[in-house]
C-alpha cells in the first residue's frame, strides 16, 4: 500500500511536465509533417545529404565507370591547357588575302574556309555521337525497360540538334537571317543552354517520380517527353534563324569574353548536382557517365567564357572538341553498361546451365539407385506374406498390401524420373526422319491397349521433319496413350494432322518453324486453369487411382522432348469435347 502511495504521489507530481512533453510532441510532429510538405520535393537531395540512401556504398562503387576511365576524363580535359604551355596552338590558321600571293583561286578559297571546316567537322561529330548514343539507348530500353535512359539520351539528341542547326547555319546549307560573326556565337551560346537544361529536365523526369510508375508507363512517357523536348528544339532553332538582330555575346576586351556562356557553366553545375543525387538513387554505369560528362561539359563553357575571343581561335577549337567528348561520355557509359550487362547474363547462364548438369546427373544417379532398395523392399515383402502369412491377421494382410501398392507407385515414380533424367542426358539425333513411320511404331507400341479400348486412329498423311526418331516416337506415344486414357467416351477417336493455317503462340519471336502438327482426342478435355500445370512433372488433375492411375510424367517427357528439338507446345481443350496438342519443331 505504502508503495501504491507512493507511485501514485509521483504520477500527480509528474503529471503536469508530461502533459507539456506531450503537447510540445505534438507540435513539433505537426511542424515536422509541415514542413515535409513544403520541402517534399527536396527529399531526394535531403536523404543523400544525410546519408539515407537506398543502396549500400559498396553497391553504388560497384556501378561506377571504371577508374581508368574516370582518370582518363580529367586527363582529356586537362591535356589541351597542357599543350597550351607547352607552345601548341589549336587556333584554325589565318589565311592572307593578298592577291599577289594567291597561286591557285580554288585552293586559296579552301584555305579560308580551314576555320568553318574544322568547326563543322567538329559539331557534326558531336550530333553523329548523339545519334549514336539514343540507338544504344533504345537498346538498353528493350533488354531493361527502364525508361530514364532513352528519356536523357533523347535530350542529348534534341541539343544534338541545336548543334546540327548551328553548324548548317554557319556554312550557310540551311537559311539565317543574321551574319555569322553574330549567328555561330549567339546559337552556340544558346546550344548549350539548351543542351544543359533540357538534360537536367530529363533527369528531373524521373528523379522525383517512383521508378515503379516509371516503368509501368514507360513506353507513353518517353513518346510524351521526346515530343515535348523535339519541339522545345524546333522551336528555339526557329528563332535563332528567322532573327535578323542577335545581341552580341563575345567581349574580346572583357575578363569574361563570353558573359552568355555563363549561364550553361550555372545550369551544368546544377545537373552535376542532379545527376548526383539520381545516381545515387538509382546507381547505373550511364548514369555515372552523364555524372561524369559534366566535368567536360563545364571545361568547355570555361574556355568559352574566358578564352574564346574570336571565331575558331585557340579557346574556340578546344571548346568543340571537348564537347564531342562530353558526347562520347554517355556513350562509352552505355557502350560499357550492354558490355557489362552481356557478360553478366553469360557468366549467370553458364551457372544456369552446370546447375542443371549437377541437377540432371544427381536425378539420374538417385532414380537409378533407389531401383535397388525398391527391389528389396517388394521382395522382403513377398517374403513376409510367404513365410509369415499364416500368422498375420487381416489387418496386419490389409498394411502389408498397402505397402506394397506404395512400394509399387514409388517404383513407377522412380523409372519415370529415371525416363526423364535419360531425356535430358542422352544428345537428340538431329536427322532427316518420317513421321508418319514415328506414328506407326507409336501405333505398334500402343496396339493390344488401342484394340481393347476400341480407338478409332485418323492418321493424315505426314511430312519427313529433322528430329530423334526414338524420342519423337515416344512422344507420340505418351500423346496417343493420354489421349486413350483420359476418355470415358465409348467411341474414342484420335486424329493426327497437320494444321497449315493456325499461327502458334511465341512463333513469331523464332526465326523458323516447321509445320504445325497436332494430336487431337474426344477425351474429357483440361479445364482452363489447369492447362499451364500439364507439363509439370508428377502433376496430376485427378486422384491417383483414377483414369488407370499414373505418376503424371508423361506430359512432362513430351514437353522435355519437344524443348530438346528446339521447338513450342501448346493446348486447346474444352471440357467433355476433348483436348488438341499442337506442336512445332524448330527447323535450325
Amino acid at each position: 500500500m505504502k508503495e501504491a502511495r507512493q507511485a501514485q504521489a509521483l504520477e500527480e507530481k509528474f503529471e503536469p511536465a508530461l502533459e507539456v512533453q506531450l503537447e510540445m510532441s505534438h507540435a513539433e510532429s505537426s511542424v515536422h509533417h509541415q514542413v515535409r510538405g513544403h520541402v517534399g520535393w527536396m527529399r531526394p537531395f535531403i536523404d543523400i545529404i544525410y546519408g539515407k540512401k537506398k543502396h549500400s556504398s559498396e553497391y553504388i562503387n560497384s556501378q561506377k565507370l571504371p577508374n581508368i576511365m574516370v582518370y582518363g576524363v580529367f586527363i582529356v580535359c586537362i591535356l589541351p591547357i597542357f599543350l597550351n604551355f607547352l607552345g601548341i596552338d589549336f587556333s584554325s590558321p589565318k589565311v592572307s588575302l593578298d592577291a599577289a600571293k594567291i597561286i591557285n583561286v580554288v585552293d586559296h578559297r579552301f584555305n579560308i574556309l580551314n576555320g568553318a571546316f574544322t568547326h563543322a567537322l567538329l559539331e557534326w561529330a558531336a550530333f553523329t555521337t548523339a545519334i549514336l548514343t539514343v540507338v544504344l539507348a533504345f537498346t538498353h530500353y528493350a533488354i531493361k525497360r527502364d525508361p530514364a535512359t532513352p528519356i536523357i539520351a533523347v535530350a542529348l539528341l534534341c541539343a544534338g540538334f541545336m548543334d546540327a542547326f548551328h553548324t548548317l547555319a554557319a556554312t550557310r546549307l540551311i537559311e539565317a537571317a543574321a551574319p555569322n560573326e553574330n549567328l555561330i556565337p549567339f546559337t552556340w551560346a544558346i546550344c548549350r543552354l539548351f543542351n544543359s537544361i533540357i538534360c537536367l529536365v530529363g533527369v528531373s523526369v524521373f528523379l522525383f517520380r517512383k521508378k515503379s510508375t516509371s516503368v509501368k508507363y514507360g513506353t507513353q512517357l518517353i513518346a510524351l517527353t521526346s515530343l515535348v523536348f523535339m519541339v522545345a528544339a524546333y522551336v528555339t532553332i526557329h528563332l535563332a534563324a528567322t532573327s535578323e538582330n542577335l545581341p552580341q555575346t563575345t567581349f574580346p576586351g572583357n575578363i569574361i569574353t563570353r558573359p552568355w556562356d555563363v549561364y550553361p557553366f550555372l545550369v551544368f553545375c546544377l545537373g552535376a548536382l542532379f545527376y548526383w543525387v539520381f545516381f545515387n538513387r538509382r546507381p547505373g554505369p550511364f548514369l555515372h557517365s552523364l555524372l561524369l560528362s559534366t566535368v567536360a561539359d563545364l571545361a568547355v563553357q570555361i574556355h568559352m567564357a574566358l578564352g574564346s575571343t574570336a571565331l575558331f581561335d585557340n579557346h574556340f577549337n578546344i571548346a568543340h572538341f571537348l564537347k564531342i567528348f562530353s558526347y562520347m561520355i554517355p556513350f562509352a557509359g552505355l557502350a560499357f553498361e550492354y558490355i557489362r550487362t552481356f557478360k553478366t547474363a553469360e557468366r549467370i547462364s553458364d551457372q544456369l546451365l552446370k546447375r542443371n548438369r549437377d541437377l540432371d546427373d544427381f536425378t539420374y544417379i538417385a532414380s537409378h539407385d533407389l531401383k535397388e532398395p525398391l527391389r528389396g523392399i517388394k521382395s522382403n515383402i513377398m517374403f513376409l506374406k510367404r513365410d509369415c502369412g499364416a500368422d498375420i491377421t487381416e489387418k496386419g494382410i490389409a498394411r502389408i498390401e498397402r505397402v506394397t501398392n506404395l512400394a509399387n507407385r514409388m517404383e513407377d515414380l522412380v523409372k519415370s524420373l529415371l525416363k526423364y533424367s535419360q531425356i535430358e542426358k542422352e544428345r537428340t539425333q538431329n536427322e532427316v526422319v518420317s513421321l508418319n513411320e514415328i506414328v506407326d511404331d507409336a501405333i505398334e507400341n500402343l496396339e493390344v491397349r488401342i484394340k481393347e479400348e476400341n480407338v478409332q486412329l485418323n492418321v493424315a498423311n505426314l511430312p519427313d521433319i529433322q528430329g530423334d526418331k526414338v524420342k519423337l516416337t515416344e512422344l507420340f506415344t505418351n500423346l496417343i496413350s493420354n489421349g486413350i486414357k483420359y476418355n470415358e467416351k465409348k467411341n474414342k477417336i484420335i486424329d493426327i494432322g497437320i494444321s497449315h493455317f493456325l499461327i502458334s503462340p511465341g512463333a513469331e519471336s523464332r526465326k523458323s518453324f516447321g509445320p504445325t502438327i497436332y494430336v487431337r482426342d474426344n477425351g474429357i478435355g483440361i479445364p482452363e486453369e489447369h492447362k499451364l500445370n500439364i507439363f509439370k512433372i508428377f502433376k496430376r488433375l485427378h486422384a491417383k487411382d483414377e483414369y488407370g492411375g499414373g505418376t503424371g510424367a508423361g506430359l512432362t517427357i513430351v514437353k522435355k522432348i519437344i524443348d530438346h528439338h528446339d521447338g513450342i507446345i501448346w493446348i486447346d481443350s474444352d471440357i467433355n469435347i476433348g483436348s488438341t496438342f499442337y506442336f512445332k519443331l524448330g527447323e535450325e
